[in-house]
């Protein structure tokens, strides 16, 4: 290692608490010297990543499968390690053949991040099958490498209501007890910027298969030190993955739009959507990024692109990194850059046969190609220092080929990126820097000061506000190719009367006889508006859409003046239904205007940019 980096590095270890870094014994216990070989080159910080035996770590929604048979339907499994580069050169294997608190071992790693202060690295882990082999959350203490598990241990409650899980595999049926402790995952896991290591991670712990499918629906769960269980941040009937906390505090996430509800021709209801029942909207089916409150009280628009994108991380400049489906397949092996608070699309309030308007932004992609015309492909994208982005990446058709690499952020559509590591037996990828991070602190929750009961649930206030207020007009995305806009425009003043909001019940599986009885959809409350504000107490936890009616008792509907290059105008209708919107019991829920980007942040607000807790030479 040069003296300059090594210099570089013996600094870091000193600032941030590193210090096992500078203990030769903690380090050769670990070392894989095996893998030397196959590091190209070194990097002046540590990077945390999984090697894999498969590409499962690129897929974003589980896998299609009821899942009633012990251990149930597991996502995203493979053959599994996880690593750690160091600037020494060294590869450390940090979970293989090393015993748990229990004496278990691991045999399979998803998801690593770090924690804020840099010292701990967090991840989804599984043991074999003899246990039960689903996703549980594990933690590494840097400062000994010691390893612990964080949920699915005794004191963990496991799923919320019995699963779908309910025979052995002789058909014998199982114990509600033991449904309820094994019939979930744990993955994705982050550590918030807070006095009390709360950690937040997607689960399926609030059992669902969905509608129109079968596939294990999945949220975003936070989890308070202390706390005797974790409580869920959203609601999603499909599947929320990948949160990740920007500098500003609020968590980015990745959503699976899929929902079923849709406007009915008359425009007079919501329905599900049905080969028999005529609409005037579509079903949606998108991933999008968007954001939460660390208290799980705002949500709003990061991104949403007229493509599907997941894992987005914000960057040092502000603009955000993600992976996003390809041209020909809906595999996400594509590496984009976009800029923040992106409206490139609204799916379900587009009316059917109403094309979307061309917008004068755009995303960036690094190229499908490189030099020699070989197929590139690109996956799991994290900031770096310097303005540099970590990723997975491959030149040839075989999973053992995808490697660590490094890029610059600058012209990623111009740039190959360069291989750091590559150990031909897996796949490399979910790279991530051991460094700390400066995350603005997290303000205090609001109360509702009047909690009351519905059918035995408690409340939430919806507080809808700025029903007819412009700000979005200056998102990324608002303008055409034709220099107006906005595209996406408030309803006219007095348009919407009245909100209804409706709830999207989950499956049960606690039925007797039937192993599934599938949730309907019904009317859950209606609210009239007042000026430009609607607002009153919802019983909580279920998933939810809402839509604005006018006079006529129609779901309300307007157009846009701005015109793109061809002559096309948005349409829009008054319906937030490609989201479940989650009702927090004794909180409020904020919904700031009648606009695609739902209770997004204004362009002055979008401020992300990454910054690292620490003082670069």
């Amino acid at each position: 290692m040069p003296r300059r980096v090594a210099g570089f590095f013996l600094l870091l270890a000193l600032a941030s608490g590193m210090y096992w870094l500078l203990i030769p014994k903690q380090i050769l216990l670990l070392e894989n010297i095996e893998l030397k070989n196959y590091l190209k080159c070194t990097l002046p910080f540590p990077v945390v990543f999984t090697s894999r035996s498969n590409l499962t770590a690129f897929d974003a929604m589980p896998p299609e499968a009821p899942g009633l048979i012990f251990p149930g339907e597991g996502m995203f499994q493979s053959i599994g390690r996880l690593r750690m580069l160091t600037p020494g050169g060294k590869v450390l294997e940090l979970t293989w053949n090393r015993k748990l608190p229990d004496g278990g071992t691991l045999i399979d790693v998803l998801s690593p991040s770090i924690s804020p202060d840099g010292t701990r690295v967090l991840f989804a882990g599984r043991k074999a099958l003899s246990d039960h082999g689903r996703f549980r959350i594990y933690e590494i203490n840097l400062s000994d490498f010691s390893l612990r598990p964080l949920t699915g241990h005794d004191a963990d409650p496991g799923c919320v209501r019995l699963p779908p899980m309910r025979f052995d595999e002789q058909g014998i049926l199982l114990p509600d007890a033991l449904r309820l402790k094994i019939d979930f995952d744990d993955i994705d896991p982050i550590e918030l910027a807070d006095e009390n290591q709360t950690f937040v991670f997607s689960s399926s712990r609030e059992p669902d298969l969905g509608q129109d499918h079968s596939r294990r629906s999945l949220q975003i769960w936070r989890w308070e030190k202390n706390a005797s269980a974790p409580l869920p941040m959203s609601a999603n009937r499909n599947a929320d993955r990948y949160p990740w906390q920007l500098s500003s505090n609020l968590i980015a996430f990745s959503m699976w739009s899929r929902n079923r509800e849709v406007v009915s021709s008359e425009r007079n209801n919501i329905h599900y959507h049905s080969s028999t029942a005529s609409s005037i909207s579509e079903p949606t089916n998108q991933w999008m990024t968007m954001f939460l409150h660390p208290q799980g009280e705002q949500f709003g628009l990061l991104a949403k692109a007229p493509f599907s994108m997941v894992r987005t991380r914000a960057l040092e400049d502000g603009r955000l990194v993600f992976m996003a489906s390809s041209k020909e397949t809906p595999s996400f092996t594509r590496v984009g850059i976009c800029l923040a608070g992106w409206v490139g699309d609204s799916p379900s309030a587009r009316p059917i046969n109403v094309p979307r308007v061309s917008s004068d932004t755009t995303a960036i992609f690094f190229p499908d190609h490189d030099q020699h015309g070989n197929s590139l492909c690109f996956a799991t994208p994290t900031p770096f220092p310097d303005n540099q982005i970590l990723l997975a990446m491959s030149n040839q058709e075989s999973a053992g080929s995808i490697g660590l690499a490094l890029a610059g952020a600058k012209d990623i559509d111009k740039d190959i990126p360069q291989i750091i590591f590559d150990d031909p037996e897996f796949v490399d990828a979910e790279p991530v820097v051991v460094l700390p991070r400066k995350i603005k602190p997290t303000g205090k929750t609001s109360k509702v000061e009047k909690t009351e009961f519905l059918g035995g649930q408690k409340e939430g206030l919806v507080l809808a506000t700025a029903l007819n207020y412009s700000a979005m007009a200056a998102l990324p995305g608002q303008i055409t190719d034709s220099s107006v806009g906005p595209i996406f425009n408030p309803p006219p003043q007095r348009l919407i009367q009245e909100l209804r909001v409706f709830a999207s019940e989950r499956d049960r599986f606690d039925h007797p006889e039937i192993p599934r009885v599938q949730g309907k959809l019904h009317l859950l409350s209606t609210f009239k508006v007042k000026g430009e504000t609607a607002s009153g107490l919802v019983s909580s936890g279920q998933p939810t859409v809402l839509a604005g009616f006018d006079a006529q008792g129609k779901v309300a509907q307007w157009n846009s003046e701005a015109k793109d290059s061809e002559g096309r105008q948005n349409r829009t209708l008054g319906f937030a239904g490609d989201h479940y919107s989650l009702i927090g019991p004794g909180k409020k829920h904020f919904c700031v205007g009648c606009h695609p980007g739902h209770s997004g942040l204004t362009p002055g607000e979008h401020k992300h940019h990454e910054i690292w807790n620490y003082k670069f030479k």
